[in-house]
């Protein structure tokens, strides 16, 4: 059905997800979640993505063994 644009229009969930993939405008989910501060990134967006997310996460880890490494270690146990 044809809605006036000045016209507020609430569909359902099931119905946009169809009207995307039918008119293959999938930069509207981007419309959809901007609103929350969240960004959509689709197939190789999405796995360069999570690579980058890792790699920083490996940076972390060698930063926190590094700190670890360099404070030597006293072992107590079995002393008098």
């Amino acid at each position: 059905a044809y809605v006036a644009e000045s016209k507020q229009v609430d569909i359902s969930l099931p119905r946009f997800k169809a009207f995307v993939r039918a008119t293959e405008a999938y930069w509207l989910w981007d419309e959809v979640v901007s609103e929350d501060g969240l960004l959509l990134l689709q197939g190789d967006e999405a796995r360069l993505a999570e690579i980058a997310r890792l790699q920083q996460e490996q940076r972390e880890i060698a930063a926190h063994l590094k700190a670890m490494r360099a404070t030597p270690v006293q072992i107590k146990r079995g002393q008098s």
